[in-house]
């Protein structure tokens, strides 16, 4: 039971409207062993915990999203969809990839995107280039405006970037966001 970790904040998470947060793990399951640090394998049943503190909506695409390989990213999402978990950043598919994610939270349609650096190194599989989002300029261009022509309220992009210990954006971190932003975001 892996509650007691959401233990002082879930009352905030569970009064929020709407509460979207980085799943940085995998659910690869027992099989793949579960691990920390450095390459993270983590029991299905902290998504009860996740679930029970209030959130929402998961982000996926992380610099762990690939810790367990394509499989482990590819069990995660059938993990996330069973627990009934809303999310976008990894994919099942090219199709899937290409799906944005709409949100209405109290009459607001938000779609949601999300990007990562970088795997910790690990390759993404050769015939699957589609199962993460890169912090690529173009690609987040052409999402922010297939976002913007489903006519939502808002597009959100969810960026998993930063240098440890730094307190501010590096040129390409802004030249991303301004990307982002002048795309519609």
């Amino acid at each position: 039971d892996f509650r007691r970790c959401y233990a002082e904040v879930a009352d905030y998470l569970r009064g929020a409207d709407f509460t979207i947060g980085n799943i940085e793990t995998v659910f690869a399951g027992p099989t793949a062993k579960y691990t920390g640090y450095p390459t993270f394998n983590t029991p299905e049943d902290y998504l009860e915990a996740v679930k029970d503190a209030g959130f929402d909506f998961l982000v996926t695409g992380n610099n762990h999203s690939l810790d367990r390989g394509g499989n482990g990213a590819f069990k995660t999402l059938e993990v996330l969809d069973k627990f009934g978990f809303a999310h976008t950043g990894t994919y099942s598919s090219p199709a899937d990839r290409d799906s944005i994610r709409i949100v209405n939270v109290k009459g607001i349609s938000m779609a949601i995107l999300n990007y990562t650096y970088g795997t910790n190194g690990i390759p993404i599989p050769k015939d699957k280039p589609w199962i993460i989002n890169l912090t690529d300029t173009l690609l987040i261009e052409k999402d922010v405006l297939a976002a913007r022509a489903l006519k939502p309220d808002l597009v959100v992009v969810s960026f998993h970037w930063g240098l440890e210990y730094q307190h501010e954006p590096c040129g390409s971190q802004r030249i991303q966001f301004e990307t982002a932003a002048a795309a519609g975001a």
